[in-house]
């Protein structure tokens, strides 16, 4: 129990200083920006869908407007939640591993802290996603008998999903992969066993749909074929009986709806239901057909490490050679991994963490970059750390070396690190210690300084040339402009790659720039979510305003 206690007390506090150590040293003003924009926005009274356009469903919105409201405008606030997440995530990872393993559990922790939200600090959903997967995880072994706690874990899918409708999807199929499975090695009678296998094939054509349409080859050997096998193995095994299926079904979905009823029910009350079902359905999906999604892919990315780990002339870039080497393989370990103990438990109790992990892995391959390895990485390695004592005892001690290394290496080489850094400097963890706290307005965060100071001029200037009751217009998408400045928005999206999709939509802006024209306008030319029609709306811009200077990466325009 002592032993216990204080490996419980080791992981906590090491996961603390580092949540505390790095939650104020990074941004990506894009992000950033977007989920300050539309939380402000709340908070002065706008109808988020109706009066703001975003494509998440909304609970990440809220939870941010009431992080802004309570530590006041800054963008260091939005980090709050973020480091209330971590904590809530490493109490529940540790909670979750065997009371024989307290130490193992605790490298499970700090491993899963150091490649989760240190990388990329950033109010992004997926964070407070992850934290809540551990928690649903944690509740699955004593959910599966009892019908208020499957509809717990309704709850906690369907809180998910309104945070990212994929991860939702993802950990809602891991979730009912759990509790089939367990169900069906429950069951003494194998009569009508095709309805528990038409559901495992269901949810097995619907994640190989999503894998189609989303992924490449590389993407689904790396993460998705696992979580197939899993559903293949499911069909296969002892089914559950339809009444029992039918019990769960029928849980799981009430959760899912009393989640979603604060959400529906400010939405009927302010009229925005059709507005949040436009944003959060073809708006979204018209997000991930945009090209720079296609241009990316792990296994560029896992041959330029190789390739590095072979001609490194120096320590660093061959340590960062492997650890980028390994870094996307994590996920395909643990799927075999989970697979082959699979195949060996048969009617056997299996555990949740394994299971849902793999599900959940598949977030990664929606934007095949590094960062989105870091959204799964962490569960991923726990997850491997929980089965390699039931392969051996080298796997046990090798699962442990390889967590630390990892875990050692993101920390050193890459936690806090500036967005700038090029893809070279990535790759051979180059390090940027000159950060300091910025001069910015509404930001208490501490950066790059040249990102700083350019961003500080074009604040100012954008805070001298627009009234403060004014607008300006930030093309294709730099809200964090808006929030910077204090300057309001001239339209509803922040977006132009989502909020004008269509020459109606171009027709309507080019309307408002004629009739209620902001007094600035900003371009980023070499903006990834540049599209036909941003390029359109700049041409109108041309006309009706004047080039005042550049201010790099912005054009900045004022009318003429």
């Amino acid at each position: 129990m002592k032993t216990r206690a204080l490996a419980g007390l080791v992981a906590m506090l090491t996961a603390s200083w580092l949540l505390y150590a790095y939650h104020d040293r990074f941004w990506y003003p894009p992000d950033e920006g977007n989920y300050a924009h539309v939380a402000q926005r709340i908070l002065e009274g706008e109808t988020l869908n109706l009066q703001i356009q975003d494509v998440h469903p909304g609970y990440i919105n809220f939870v941010n407007a009431a992080a802004l409201r309570l530590f006041g405008a800054d963008l260091l606030s939005l980090r709050y939640p973020l480091v209330f997440a971590g904590l809530i995530q490493a109490a529940a990872l540790f909670l979750i591993f065997p009371r024989h393993e307290p130490w193992r559990a605790a490298v499970a922790v700090i491993a899963a802290t150091a490649l989760g939200a240190i990388q990329f600090l950033n109010p992004t959903a997926h964070w407070q996603c992850l934290a809540l997967v551990v928690l649903t995880i944690a509740a699955l072994p004593a959910s599966s008998r009892m019908a208020r706690r499957l509809v717990g874990i309704g709850i906690l899918v369907g809180v998910i999903a309104l945070f990212r409708q994929l991860t939702g999807f993802l950990v809602g199929l891991g979730a009912l992969t759990f509790l089939l499975w367990e169900a069906g090695s429950r069951s003494t009678e194998q009569t009508n066993a095709i309805v528990g296998r038409f559901v495992a094939a269901s949810m097995a054509i619907a994640l190989a749909a999503y894998l189609a349409l989303a992924s490449d080859v590389s993407g689904i050997i790396l993460f998705g074929i696992w979580p197939l096998i899993v559903l293949a193995l499911l069909i296969v095994r002892p089914q559950a009986p339809p009444r029992e299926i039918a019990r769960i079904f029928a849980s799981v979905g009430t959760g899912i709806v009393i989640a979603a009823v604060p959400l529906l029910a400010y939405h009927v009350w302010h009229g925005s239901i059709g507005a949040w079902l436009q944003d959060i359905g073809p708006a979204a999906v018209a997000l991930t057909r945009l090209d720079f999604f296609e241009r990316s892919s792990f296994a560029a990315l896992v041959f330029h490490a190789l390739r590095q780990t072979v001609t490194a002339g120096d320590a660093a870039s061959f340590i960062n050679g492997v650890y980028w080497t390994a870094l996307p393989l994590v996920g395909a370990a643990n799927g075999y991994a989970v697979v082959r103990s699979l195949q060996r438990a048969r009617r056997n109790p299996i555990h949740p963490l394994p299971l849902v992990a793999t599900f959940y892995a598949v977030v990664s391959v929606h934007f095949q970059i590094p960062v989105y390895l870091y959204y799964t990485v962490g569960l991923s390695l726990a997850s491997l750390l929980w089965l390699t004592p039931q392969i051996s005892l080298v796997a046990a001690r090798g699962s442990l070396v390889a967590a630390g290394a990892l875990a050692a290496i993101g920390v050193y080489f890459h936690a806090g690190q500036p967005a700038s850094r090029s893809i070279a400097g990535l790759l051979h963890g180059t390090r940027m210690t000159s950060v300091r706290a910025s001069s910015l307005p509404h930001s208490s965060l501490r950066i790059d300084p040249d990102e700083g100071r350019r961003y500080a001029a074009l604040v100012d200037l954008i805070r001298q040339r627009v009234p403060a009751d004014g607008s300006m217009f930030a093309v294709p998408s730099n809200a964090e402009l808006y929030f910077l400045s204090q300057r309001r928005n001239a339209f509803r999206f922040y977006n132009t790659a989502l909020g004008v999709r269509s020459d109606a939509d171009v027709a309507a802006v080019e309307q408002t720039l004629h009739d209620h024209p902001p007094s600035l306008v900003t371009f980023n030319r070499d903006d990834k979510y540049n599209t036909p029609q941003s390029l359109q709306i700049m041409e109108a811009v041309k006309h009706q305003y004047v080039l005042l200077g550049r201010f790099d990466p912005f054009d900045v325009y004022v009318l003429r």
